[in-house]
C-alpha cells in the first residue's frame, strides 16, 4: 500500500470455496487497509485491472452489476458480507435469505 501498488481481490483467493471472498477482504483489513478501501479492491480496482472500467465495477445506469444486500455497514465491519441476505444479479433478484435460501425462479426488481 505504502508503495502504491495496484492490489485487487479474488483473483487468486486460494484454498477458500466460492463465495468466501470476504475471508480475503478481511485479510486485506489485517494486513493494512481499510474496510473501504477492500471493497474499492473487489469492485472499482478489479474493473480497472480487468480493462472493463466502464462496464463493470461501480453501481451506475448501463453498468453490468450483481448486488448483494446483508444487514449492516461493510465499510464498518466486512465481516456483515458473510451474511447475504438477498443477491440481485442483472436486475433480478436471484437468492433470498427469506424465500428458502434459493428462488426457484427470479423475481423482477421492478414489478409493476
Amino acid at each position: 500500500l505504502a508503495e502504491g501498488v495496484t492490489i485487487g481481490c479474488g483473483s487468486d483467493v486460494g484454498p477458500y470455496p466460492h463465495g468466501q471472498n470476504v475471508r480475503e477482504l478481511v485479510w486485506m483489513t489485517r494486513l493494512g487497509m481499510s474496510p473501504s478501501q477492500a471493497l474499492l479492491a473487489a469492485t472499482t480496482v478489479n474493473a480497472s485491472i480487468l480493462g472493463k472500467k466502464q462496464e463493470i465495477g461501480s453501481i451506475k445506469s448501463g453498468y453490468l452489476a450483481d448486488l448483494v444486500v446483508s444487514s449492516g455497514d461493510p465499510a464498518a465491519n466486512l465481516n456483515v458480507l458473510s451474511r447475504v441476505n438477498l443477491v440481485a444479479k442483472a436486475g433480478s433478484f436471484c437468492w433470498s435469505l427469506m424465500k428458502e435460501k434459493t428462488c426457484k425462479s427470479t423475481v423482477d426488481a421492478n414489478p409493476s
